[in-house]
């Protein structure tokens, strides 16, 4: 009993404040990115997963080709020990261009603010060294904001929060078909939020925490359709991937060392954007796909909570939860008495891990396999 009031309360901080080399299983055609009919370059063309080992290939190997022709933007590069250089060089690289940090350290004490289709490419060991520190809980103060903009992508860039923490790394508002992609985010509060970012792409990232506050995340999504988070690491947050919209992919991430790995939930309009908005998700976690995950290590592995609905859970692992593997949470009163709903319609299949601990407490969920516990 004491243990699940533990994971209870620990479901409480998102009613409060928010809410290996394996293939990646195809996506679905609906799930697909439709290329606009402009003239942008082609390395802005991401429509499935094949394309981006296409992408890289074309890119990091040949990256002169992306200036081809007078509608494409300009490749600025941006030298070692640079300080608040970059808003002065994406202004410069124009739209569809290219910005490439050398190798080594670029400081950045303000915001830099996204608002037109760029690459923004990280040479192997360039790190952006954050100078914003902890904001108050629920305060985003990133290191780049991408704003009511499309087509922005951040590739193989190393972000780093001062010591003792710095607020967040990348901020996605209103943008649609981001990506970021091979890039490393640590000693952040919060390293990456979505409000309002359709299409987004995290894939293959590494996210740290470590950061001594009350609430941390390290992918939060608050709104957001077919929003995809694929075969990325995120260990030391309070939550590890927080998924609040509709009709995503959560698949191949690895998640340890958190409180909780994968929570999947409702974030009431409690979290203040860079731009001074307080946002908070339109709808409760719907039509989700999350598959092939492995959440180990953790207090517990995956939470389903706060009227998230309608959820396919496949083939997830868990493996030295501290608490439980999976819960799907009832209806409860938080330790602040804030009332939080229950998960409900959704289904889950675990029949290949016989070891997959369940607790289920929500209402009319499907559960196939696994070892589910008592609901206390």
């Amino acid at each position: 009993m004491r243990k699940l009031n533990l994971l209870l309360a620990i479901g409480c901080f998102l009613a409060i404040y928010s809410c290996q080399k394996e293939s990646i299983a195809p996506l679905p055609e609906t799930n697909a990115i439709t290329t606009e009919t402009t003239d942008e370059s082609q390395y802005f063309k991401i429509n499935t997963l094949e394309d981006l080992a296409t992408f890289e290939k074309l890119f990091v190997e040949n990256e002169g080709a992306i200036s081809r022709g007078k509608q494409h933007g300009k490749i600025v590069h941006v030298p070692n020990n640079s300080k608040n250089a970059l808003q002065a060089a994406i202004a410069e690289a124009g739209r569809y261009g290219l910005v490439v940090l050398a190798k080594g350290k670029h400081y950045e004490d303000e915001t830099v603010v996204i608002d037109h289709p760029v690459y923004i490419l990280g040479r192997k060991g360039a790190t952006v060294i954050a100078g914003n520190a902890l904001s108050n809980v629920g305060v985003i103060n990133p290191v780049f904001s991408i704003r009511k903009t499309t087509r922005v992508t951040i590739w193989g860039v190393e972000m780093q929060g001062k010591e003792g923490g710095s607020s967040s790394a990348v901020e996605i508002l209103n943008s649609t078909h981001t990506v970021l992609s091979k890039n490393t985010m640590t000693n952040f509060q919060v390293a990456s939020i979505v409000n309002e970012g359709d299409h987004t792409l995290y894939w293959q990232n590494e996210i740290v925490g470590g950061v001594d506050f009350p609430l941390t995340a390290g992918i939060l999504v608050i709104n957001g359709m077919n929003v995809r988070i694929l075969q990325n690491k995120v260990s030391g947050f309070i939550l590890g991937i927080v998924c609040s919209s509709q009709a995503g992919i959560l698949q191949h991430n690895e998640l340890f060392g958190n409180n909780t790995g994968v929570s999947l939930s409702n974030i009431p309009p409690v979290i203040q954007t860079s731009e001074g908005n307080i946002v908070g998700s339109s709808v409760p976690t719907t039509k989700w796909r999350a598959q092939d995950n492995y959440s180990h290590d953790n207090l517990t592995g995956y939470e389903v909570t706060s009227s998230a609905n309608n959820n396919i859970l496949i083939n997830n692992r868990g493996g030295n939860n501290e608490l439980v593997d999976l819960v799907l949470a009832s209806n409860f009163i938080n330790i602040v008495g804030i009332p939080v709903s229950p998960s409900f319609d959704n289904f889950v299949d675990v029949r290949d891990n016989t070891e997959f601990t369940i607790i289920d407490c929500g209402d009319n969920n499907r559960v196939r396999g696994g070892v589910q516990l008592p609901c206390q």
